[in-house]
């Protein structure tokens, strides 16, 4: 018997201590659930309230933006009707302007910046100082910054909110104008902020609850930011490419306010909680099961459609990580290269078989891809296949995060080695179109020579009929007979060498390419009383493709010297210039003449556009020239009018910058 009680007592008091903490538990959940429905309740009309105030307050901006479009259109207006020689002295703008400034409640001023210099200001008392104001040279890093976004996007853009030099916290409207598609000038309105809050109804809120306005670099414009509080309201108003949070700090006293609703509900409570315990916990656990289940199966199925579409996709794809392994290949990659994926499991293996001698040029480049954060194009690249072929791709990058602990990077590829034949005909067919004028270059180079020879066979027959020839002059006769003869047939191979076609890219010096080309041109230049002059501050090397850079050369000076040879007062001179600066070697090649047209300049690199119609120009030229720097090389080529002459300018990736 005492052991039964014993039994029992314990059961008892283990089912006790049992109920008590269901019941505990039960009364905590409870009112828990009870705050967060309240609070949620609550939360709801606090999101309506802050959306009326984002609401409003966006509408009170977007008065204001119309405003600085009002002055937009008034201002590009009076640029028209005064061709650009706009007064901002006259009386109209000032009326104008003071028409805005008292039509809006909130505008502190408005100003006109011509160039990025303050050069109008509304009202002008205590306000200046703003004058003359270089808007680019503003210590503000972020003022300059969005004066540039204005300038290149055209879109209006919301400054601030900032310390007016005025006094107070205003934010600043700004829009660039522009004249004929050049850049004339900022226009600008200065707001009142708190103005703008307080129409907004934002600083004067008679709610139960307290708004905090934060910029979108955290700093606070109205109200404070209450650490200590549990429960707040954030809304977000978007105001062009910036925002300002609303946060609103709710009453959190309702818990204690309603606990004895809690205490009334104990019996039902403990009931409910007694029979749906088990099955809520068991539920849970099936449910979370399937849940799982059903997420991994999800999972995996889009993984496996991702590698199905990068198996079937048209061009060659790459995945590989930081680590040197090839996580995977696509079908066409394999196809084009003929090595299947076991042949290419890793970087090493891949840049061995397909780039030879150039393996540690493209695995130090390709090392560089893990650090990127967005896409990137990485440019044309030769590799060799299975079969021996030499084929050019162009490559393109993308970063994948971290897989497995380390950067994964995917990359694609097109093949683009058709495209590169066409226009390594197209060059051919280039030199094709010059090899007139360079077969005049020829016979003006050989006239000399042969006059030469021509005299001295003329010389040795009167000696032998005069019976004054011997082996001195015999010897002295053939020496320049021989000399003559080397030139003429130096003068073939400079001119065959320059028809014959690049096979590989080399690294050369700029100055030995302009050397050679001066060679071959020389006697054009020379025939035409035009004076070159080199200067040569770098001696940097490139990439490049000598055979071609040479026809680029070629082709600017003989363009320089065809625009020289008609119109010239003075002594004609074509001036060239090799310096460097952090990634480039520039070659600048420079006339004094007339310029070209500012009409067509933008037209000149066009295909079959030509300046020369009388002289039957193919317009092939600069065309070719532009394709062989900025295709083939990956360079730049530019044309501008200086000094009433023509200057184009080459600029070439210094060896050391594409390394890095």
């Amino acid at each position: 018997m005492g052991k039964y009680l014993y039994f029992i007592k314990r059961s008892v008091f283990l089912w006790s201590f049992l109920l008590f903490i269901i019941i505990f538990i039960s009364l905590k959940q409870l009112g828990s659930w009870y705050v967060s429905n309240i609070i949620e309740h609550h939360n709801k009309n606090i999101i309506t309230e802050l959306t009326a105030h984002g609401n409003t307050l966006k509408e009170a901006l977007d008065k204001r933006f119309a405003l600085l479009y009002g002055l937009k259109t008034y201002i590009e207006v009076q640029l028209n009707e005064t061709q650009g020689n706009l007064d901002l002295n006259d009386s109209e703008i000032f009326n104008f302007a003071k028409s805005m400034h008292e039509y809006s409640s909130a505008i502190r001023n408005i100003t006109i910046a011509q160039n990025a210099i303050q050069s109008f200001v509304y009202p002008a008392e205590n306000n200046e100082e703003v004058l003359g104001h270089n808007l680019l040279s503003d210590p503000r890093i972020s003022v300059v910054e969005n004066i540039k976004k204005t300038i290149e996007t055209k879109e209006p853009i919301l400054d601030g909110p900032y310390e007016l030099r005025q006094g107070g916290l205003g934010v600043v409207l700004r829009l660039a104008i522009f004249k004929d598609e050049n850049f004339w000038g900022i226009i600008a309105i200065v707001l009142d902020l708190p103005n703008i809050l307080l129409e907004a109804g934002i600083l004067s809120s008679k709610s139960n609850f307290d708004i905090t306005v934060r910029s979108m670099d955290n700093k606070i414009i109205a109200g404070s930011i209450k650490e200590k509080s549990a429960v707040q309201v954030k809304h977000r108003v978007i105001i062009f490419d910036k925002y300002v949070d609303l946060i609103a700090y709710p009453a959190t006293n309702f818990y204690y306010d309603n606990l004895h609703w809690i205490i009334n509900s104990i019996v039902f409570i403990i009931a409910l909680m007694l029979s749906s315990i088990v099955y809520i916990v068991a539920n849970r656990q099936v449910y979370l099961k399937s849940a799982i289940e059903k997420a991994s199966f999800e999972l995996q199925k889009e993984s496996q459609d991702l590698k199905t579409i990068i198996q079937e996709a048209p061009n060659p794809i790459m995945i590989h990580n930081e680590d040197g392994d090839i996580l995977m290949v696509n079908k066409v990659w394999e196809r084009l290269t003929g090595y299947n994926y076991k042949e290419i499991n890793t970087i090493e293996k891949w840049v061995e078989i397909a780039y030879g001698k150039k393996l540690l040029f493209v695995k130090k480049y390709i090392d560089k891809l893990y650090a990127m954060n967005k896409p990137s194009d990485q440019g044309e690249y030769n590799l060799r296949t299975n079969n021996g072929n030499i084929v050019t791709w162009q490559f393109s990058s993308a970063p994948l995060g971290i897989r497995d602990g380390k950067r994964t990077v995917i990359s694609s590829a097109m093949d683009v080695t058709e495209l590169k034949r066409k226009d390594e005909l197209l060059i051919v067919q280039s030199r094709h179109a010059a090899m007139g004028e360079m077969i005049g270059m020829i016979a003006h180079q050989w006239r000399q020579p042969l006059s030469v020879i021509s005299m001295t066979a003329n010389n040795i027959y009167l000696d032998i009929e005069l019976g004054e020839f011997n082996e001195t002059k015999a010897q002295e006769y053939s020496k320049n007979i021989m000399k003559h003869t080397k030139h003429l047939s130096d003068t073939i191979d400079d001119f065959r060498n320059f028809f014959k076609p690049d096979k590989a890219i080399s690294v050369v010096k700029l100055k030995d390419i302009l050397e050679k080309t001066y060679v071959i041109i020389n006697d054009s230049l020379v025939n035409n009383n035009i004076k070159i002059n080199t200067v040569y501050e770098s001696d940097s090397e490139v990439e490049a493709y000598p055979r071609e850079l040479m026809q680029v050369f070629v082709n600017i000076i003989n363009n320089a010297k065809d625009a020289l040879s008609i119109h010239h007062n003075d002594e004609a001179t074509i001036n060239i210039k090799v310096y460097e600066d952090e990634k480039y070697v520039n070659t600048e090649i420079c006339d004094n003449g007339i310029g070209i047209d500012e009409k067509i300049l933008s037209k000149i690199f066009n295909p079959y556009f030509s300046t020369k119609n009388e002289k039957n120009g193919t317009g092939l030229g600069l065309y070719m020239s532009k394709m062989i720097i900025e295709n083939h090389l990956h360079g730049v080529i530019e044309v501008i009018n200086k000094d009433n002459g023509t200057c184009f300018r080459v600029r070439l990736k210094k060896i050391i910058e594409k390394l890095n």
